[in-house]
């Protein structure tokens, strides 16, 4: 899920690294372009997006949070309403909001994304590539040693109290 659900409190409990949807495809899109378009499912997933964008500390790099009014069961289902319902979302935040970067805000939509890319110079964030290629990335630094959760802070795990 692009909200990231579980993240912290997974971080608690490993030291391995642990990433979510909405924070790596951001961290992406904010290497990628100066403003960034995300794209929602339904309009009332909105403020929680904002919210997660605002707590990740990423709200300068966020031009824009775009519905699509799109379930994730017609994206997989009504494949030619979805393509050209995110082809005409996307080409309005180009064109009116000047975004530079579009991120998937729903995992589902990267699959819509891949019909795009290759039709575009707009990179096209899928938010599930972002988080494995991440990911992959800090697995690597992990093995290394240079790469574990912090345990001194935030993500300190409280001792079991056994009542």
């Amino acid at each position: 899920c692009f909200l990231d659900p579980g993240v912290h409190i997974a971080r608690e409990v490993v030291s391995i690294p642990v990433v979510g949807l909405g924070h790596s495809s951001l961290q992406l899109a904010a290497v990628l372009g100066h403003k960034v378009g995300i794209l929602a499912g339904l309009k009332r997933l909105v403020p929680a997006i904002e919210r997660m964008v605002h707590d990740h500390g990423l709200d300068y790099v966020v031009n824009v949070i775009q519905e699509t009014e799109l379930t994730v069961a017609e994206m997989r289902t009504n494949r030619a309403l979805a393509v050209d319902r995110v082809r005409r979302v996307v080409q309005d935040l180009v064109e009116h909001q000047h975004v530079e970067v579009v991120v998937g805000g729903c995992g589902s939509l990267g699959e819509i994304f891949a019909e795009h890319r290759a039709t575009t110079a707009l990179p096209l964030i899928d938010a599930r590539v972002a988080a494995v290629k991440q990911l992959e990335m800090l697995a690597d630094l992990y093995r290394c040693g240079y790469a574990k959760t912090s345990k001194v802070g935030l993500y300190k795990m409280d001792p079991v109290h056994v009542i």
